[in-house]
């Protein structure tokens, strides 16, 4: 449970003053869909020995970052009397300390502090916005000696997790206060395979307290990856186990326990004809209160096509499908997303989630429209898979909608995102971004249905 925001008053105004001059001084931007660099990766920016062997030493991190936004019609304008336009501003600060005692022993410390100026819009400063101060990791991992030509590695405690293309398991980096999980990730390393072993809890943000587990949900399962050299493409391989209380879908209601049972596939058709592709597909099933059974999918494809010689563009073509529930009450057919990263997926405007979706896209980008500028257009269509279910957000909540859905039109709207980054050099990244969301006869049907807008402009940097 997350606790009500107190007045906006000296706390809140105190830790962003600080943040939001400086930062829009140099504004440095993440690229869109990408997770922040790890930690193991960030921590060795700044790097002091503590013995003469250079075997114990310490690196330090940070980050820095800020996005202003502006919306007009969020939400659709739903509901009539909400405020649905704004502009405000997120703040992020990331700070780790890095121990590592020899080559096998590793502390990591990581404190964190997002933060948001008024916000108007439903919802007001929502915990994907805020969390003052508390500990984003808290993790000690043993990494063992070589084993059978890879190498072994256990970490215990508060970690960011990530999965794959992050489609289901993911630190969700756009969102301001991002993703972070409790509990123990173990993997078997080689040159061209992995095996890893999860147990963990999400972490609920508390906006003005410390964060704890949620007691109520855990996660488990295997992911395995295998390079295929040969054909220079992957391969993987997963099994999750879900269990969670309270869930809801689609009228059935209870103790949730659900499998995902999936596998990716990727790499270049031929390496000499520019064309690259990625597809992933899961099947799911368990049960919702003991007695109603689940059976759920998901499939998620982009086929991509180089040019080179076209200031380094792609164009691809993609598509992504979750499944939606049969009728209300009963058994469950509505996919679970589990805590994925939907921004990089289902547009940049996170309107929609997997659940009960297909999102048929088409886009193209270019890494060198001027200099170090890159640019990207996407556009997305949605429909809802089942016309006996809803649509969700990209948190799995149904859309708040009127009327009966079996007699309301399938199709949800077309979405159109700009995107352009800069890198100024290693540290500074600055980024902007433009999105319309054109309701579809689903939402025009059965409530408000405003053309959505959203701009940003954001900066990050990284040390």
């Amino acid at each position: 449970m997350t606790k009500s925001a107190p007045p906006v008053g000296r706390v809140s105004r105190r830790l962003m003053l600080p943040l939001v001059v400086p930062v829009l001084s140099f504004a440095a931007g993440p690229r869109l869909g990408a997770q922040a660099p790890p930690a193991t990766r960030v921590a060795k920016g700044r790097h002091v020995d503590l013995d003469s062997a250079g075997d114990v030493w310490i690196g330090f991190s940070g980050q820095l970052r800020t996005r202003a936004e502006s919306w007009t019609n969020f939400n659709f304008g739903t509901p009539a009397t909400a405020n649905a336009n704004d502009t405000f501003v997120l703040n992020r600060v990331l700070l780790g300390a890095d121990l590592h005692a020899g080559h096998h022993v590793r502390v990591f410390v990581q404190g964190k502090s997002s933060t948001s100026s008024d916000r108007a819009l439903l919802g007001g400063r929502r915990v994907t916005d805020v969390d003052e101060a508390d500990v984003q990791q808290a993790f000690g991992e043993l990494d063992a000696s070589r084993l059978a030509g890879g190498t072994l590695s256990v970490r215990v405690g508060r970690q960011d997790i990530t999965l794959g293309r992050e489609r289901l398991v993911s630190t969700a980096d756009w969102a301001n206060t991002r993703r972070t999980f409790q509990g123990a990730l173990g993997s078997i390393t080689t040159a061209t395979a992995s095996l890893t072993a999860l147990w963990a809890r999400p972490v609920l943000v508390e906006k003005y307290a410390l964060n704890s587990a949620d007691s109520a949900t855990s996660i488990y399962g295997l992911y395995a990856t295998q390079r295929l050299q040969a054909l220079d493409a992957g391969l993987d391989a997963y099994w999750l186990r879900l269990e969670r209380d309270g869930a809801a879908f689609n009228g059935t209601t209870g103790h949730e326990a659900r499998h995902t049972l999936g596998a990716r596939v990727w790499g270049p058709l031929r390496p000499s004809a520019g064309f690259d592709f990625d597809a992933e597909g899961a099947g799911q099933f368990g049960t919702i209160a003991d007695t109603k059974r689940i059976h759920a999918a998901f499939f998620a494809g982009q086929l991509g096509y180089n040019v080179p010689r076209w200031r380094a563009s792609r164009f691809y073509l993609g598509a992504d499908y979750g499944s939606g529930d049969g009728a209300p009450g009963g058994n469950v057919g509505t996919f679970n997303a589990l805590f994925p990263n939907p921004h990089g997926y289902l547009g940049f405007i996170d309107v929609i989630g997997r659940q009960n979706a297909l999102d048929l896209s088409a886009g193209a980008s270019t890494t060198r429209l001027w200099a170090a500028l890159t640019g990207q257009v996407d556009v997305h269509r949605f429909t809802r898979a089942s016309a006996s279910d809803g649509i969700y957000n990209k948190l799995g909540a149904p859309l708040a909608r009127t009327g009966t859905l079996s007699r309301l039109p399938t199709g949800v709207g077309t979405e159109l995102d700009l995107t352009l980054r800069y890198p100024v050099d290693q540290y500074l990244l600055l980024s902007s971004g433009a999105s319309a969301f054109w309701p579809g006869p689903f939402i025009e049907q059965s409530g408000p249905s405003r053309t959505i807008g959203f701009l940003y402009v954001a900066g990050q940097y990284t040390l």
